[in-house]
């Protein structure tokens, strides 16, 4: 988990990875967002500070907007983002359209032309990618994201699954359908305690603390469980206000609880 420390630059990359290190957790993961000259600059230097903390880096964000071509300035600094990122094994990757008025026909079309590209080279870097279902951004579902794995075939290509743009479109029960149907074929996934602005979906989530939140934990991960999956579990602190560390250390204690071994 990354996130909620990252937003604040005054946090060194170094002291952020100590802080998580000291809550309990085993690995870190990085979000970049968004994406500036100066941020690529902090990722370069990804690679070294989280094995001298004693964790693992899980991998990191970014988000493409399609309403930004591949050869504008934002595009160039996504390709960048590929070409120069250092010692991640994942990039996880959201889809969305920032301007209202741009028709998009055929989605899943543009979404695997700016694809494409980048998992190229993902693939000569031996990156893996992993399709981020973002709800409310043009690829929101998992079973979009499935789709486009599925058509374009690349062993290096995988999906996430996300708690929080799941529970804020779907009810508590349907996420747990979901999370049955696409478990045995994750990448990645990523929790936190889920709160809707409104009682029904679709609504904005907010990230909570694993100890927080109205969506019950135990039943996502058994379906994990019973999917066989195997991979990261990654804690979501974006947007987390207040004792982030102290934050940490709760959702720990929760990972424990729950005796997910393979916490992030």
């Amino acid at each position: 988990m990354e996130n909620a420390f990252w937003s604040d630059p005054s946090i060194g990359w170094e002291q952020r990875c100590d802080m998580v290190a000291e809550a309990g957790f085993g690995g870190i993961y990085a979000v970049p967002l968004p994406i500036t000259e100066s941020e690529l600059a902090r990722v370069s230097s990804l690679g070294s500070a989280p094995g001298r903390s004693g964790l693992r880096l899980a991998g990191a964000y970014t988000c493409v907007d399609l309403a930004h071509p591949e050869e504008s300035d934002e595009g160039r600094l996504i390709t960048r983002l590929f070409e120069t990122v250092v010692d991640v094994p994942r990039i996880e990757v959201s889809f969305k359209c920032t301007v209202a008025t741009m028709k998009l026909p055929h989605p899943d079309d543009a979404i695997v032309e700016r694809l494409e590209p980048l998992l190229k080279i993902a693939t000569r870097r031996g990156i893996d990618v992993g399709l981020y279902p973002h709800s409310f951004y043009t690829m929101a579902t998992p079973t979009m994201a499935e789709r486009i794995v599925r058509r374009l075939g690349d062993p290096r290509l995988g999906l996430v699954f996300s708690t929080s743009h799941a529970y804020a479109l779907w009810s508590e029960e349907q996420v747990l359908e979901q999370l049955r149907e696409f478990a045995p074929r994750l990448m990645s996934f990523n929790v936190c305690g889920c709160r809707r602005d409104n009682p029904r979906p679709p609504a904005e989530c907010r990230n909570l603390p694993l100890d927080e939140g109205d969506v019950r934990l135990a039943p996502l991960f058994g379906a994990l469980r019973d999917g066989g999956y195997d991979g990261d579990v990654i804690v979501q602190g974006y947007g987390w206000k207040g004792d982030l560390e102290a934050m940490l250390r709760r959702s720990v204690s929760v990972a424990r609880r729950l005796s997910l071994a393979t916490a992030i």
